[in-house]
Formats: C-alpha cells, sequence, structure tokens
C-alpha cells in the first residue's frame, strides 16, 4: 500500500478545473501572522507554571504538582520546538536573514541549537527519509517498552548528543555559541523558579527540558515515518526503504502535540517549503485530484491508532 506522495510531481496532480498543482501552489504564500500566533501561544502556556507557582504556598501541593508541571514542560517545548523546523524552511518571516535571526532568538535558544547547522541536518532527512544516510533516525529505533525507557533515563538523548558531537555537519564556532545562548536561557528559567522558591518548580522545568521534551519529540518521529510491517530488529533501515509519512487529526492533541504542521506530515515531505499555515489548503486540493485522493484517504490516521501498530511489548 502506499504511503506517500514523493513519488507524484506536481505537474501529475490536478483539480477538476483542470489547474495544476505547481500553478496553485504559487498562491501559497506563509501566513506569518498566524506562525508569530502560535509561537506567542506556545511561550504563554510554557509559562504558566510560572505564574500559578507565585499564588501556591503550600509546600506539600507543590511537590505534587511536580510530575504535573514536567509533564506541561516537556510537552510545550516539544511544542515550540516543531517552529524550528519551519524556521528551517524561512517559513517563519519573509526575509531569510531575519528568518534565521528570530529563530535563533525565540526558539534555538531553548534547545541549545543553531539555525543553520539545523537546517544542513534536517535537509538531509528530506533527502534520505528511510535510507541509512538519513540524519534524523528516531524512527529507525522500534517502538518497544525497553526503548521507551531507554528515551525516558535519558540514554537516547545522550546518544544522539555524541552522535551529533561527532559530526561535521556543525562548525565549532556555531556550537560554541548556540551553547552560550542556551546555558543563558535555562539560567533565565531556572532563576525564575529559584525566585519564587519553588525549588519543586526548578526541578520540574528540568525533568521537562531533559527527559520529558526528549522523549516526546522521539515518540513523534516515529509515529510519523516508522513503517508499520518493520521488525523491530535495528538493522531494518540499514538499507533504503520506501517512505512512510501520515496524515494525522485536527483535534487539540494532535494540532499541538503535531504543531506547525507535523500532523500533516505527509503533505510537507512531499512539499517542504510550504508553510504548515497553508497545508490544509494543499489537502483540500489533494482531495479533489484523482491522482492524490485515494493516497490521502489511506493515509488518515491518529497518533493513538499508530503507537498501537507500531508497539512492541517486549
Amino acid at each position: 500500500m502506499n504511503s506517500s506522495l514523493e513519488h507524484i510531481p506536481y505537474e501529475a496532480v490536478c483539480s477538476p478545473e483542470k489547474i495544476s498543482y505547481k500553478q496553485f501552489r504559487s498562491t501559497l504564500t506563509p501566513l506569518y501572522s498566524k506562525v508569530w500566533f502560535h509561537i506567542s501561544a506556545g511561550y504563554v502556556l510554557l509559562s504558566c507554571p510560572f505564574i500559578i507557582a507565585v499564588f501556591i504556598k503550600q509546600i506539600t501541593l507543590q511537590w505534587w504538582l511536580t510530575p504535573l508541571w514536567a509533564i506541561w514542560f516537556g510537552y510545550f517545548l516539544a511544542y515550540l520546538h516543531l517552529f524550528v523546523h519551519e524556521a528551517a524552511h524561512f517559513n517563519i518571516h519573509p526575509d531569510k536573514k531575519q528568518n534565521d535571526r528570530l529563530a535563533n532568538i525565540f526558539l534555538c535558544v531553548l534547545f541549545a541549537l543553531d539555525m543553520k547547522s539545523y537546517r544542513s541536518i534536517h535537509w538531509q532527512h528530506h533527502l534520505h527519509l528511510a535510507a541509512p544516510d538519513d540524519k534524523e533516525v528516531s524512527y529507525f529505533n522500534a517502538l518497544t517498552f525497553i526503548f521507551l525507557l531507554k528515551v525516558l533515563s535519558g540514554f537516547h538523548t545522550l546518544h544522539i548528543v555524541l552522535n551529533r558531537r561527532k559530526s561535521n555537519i556543525q562548525k565549532e564556532k556555531s556550537k560554541k555559541g548556540q551553547l552560550l545562548r542556551f546555558v543563558l536561557a535555562q539560567t533565565l528559567f531556572c532563576s525564575l523558579a529559584y525566585i519564587t522558591g519553588n525549588i519543586p518548580l526548578l526541578l520540574s522545568w528540568l525533568a521537562g527540558l531533559f527527559i520529558v521534551f526528549p522523549f516526546l519529540a522521539t515518540l513523534r518521529q516515529i509515529l510519523e515515518h516508522r513503517d508499520e510491517s518493520a521488525s523491530n530488529q535495528p538493522e531494518y533501515y540499514s538499507i533504503q526503504r520506501h517512505t512512510i509519512s501520515r496524515l494525522f487529526g485536527r483535534d487539540i492533541i494532535s494540532r499541538t502535540f503535531g504543531g506547525a504542521g507535523f500532523n500533516r506530515h505527509i503533505l510537507h515531505h512531499w512539499d517542504p517549503q510550504i508553510s504548515y499555515t497553508r497545508l490544509n489548503d494543499v489537502l483540500m486540493f489533494l482531495r479533489q485530484s484523482e491522482t492524490t485522493k485515494d493516497i490521502i484517504a489511506r493515509s488518515r490516521t491518529s497518533y493513538l491508532k499508530t503507537f498501537r501498530n507500531l508497539f512492541y511489548i517486549k
């Protein structure tokens, strides 16, 4: 069963009115105000525990809230991280230099990333999806209970960081700059927690950043790209496989866990330069085309259903 659009040229997709997708895509300019509204909303939601903590005086209640806040922080850090990807495709500002500057200031700073370095790595994902040369390979791992424990324990994240350090894609100067910005940002957030006198909140922030966020980011990519027929052996992706991308729902979880258009991932991999703010327009167009409507219908799923289909107990 075909689960990808990537083999279909733009010229082969037409609307019932005989308008080709190649013509249609020229009208799909990004809605930058919408992008920044969503980023701002992410920051507001991320800051909620800090605001609430000011009014919570009972230390017992603070400790009870620690796991909840850790999940909250990790979830909305994962949400904001998705906009780094949007910036990698030059879709948060019309000027490319300004696009990267804004991304470094408001997004990359949270994750020890540099926009240009991230873009170099991410583009390999588009060029080599489901191939050994892909640089974003969380979906190479079978979704097993043991693997999820590795992610939650931090071993998987440490492995990724060490591999990135060995890569020649990032220049040493950008590494130092992104690390400094990251340390300054974390100092700010930790100071906010400390000033409020809420040590549980500080621990929640660190747990959200280093445990919950990597767990959610890893899980999301597996659900987007892993083949349901893949074996649970690590060697499965040692050769080129057919590409898998999925179309998820539009409920509130799908639109935040898969924010910035990730819940429309099959569309993004077909036409990577289209802003997520216009992917619903793309979807409506493809649903009308005889060339693509069946693939779109087959690709519809949910994160929960995909998890159930991919999960191995052992």
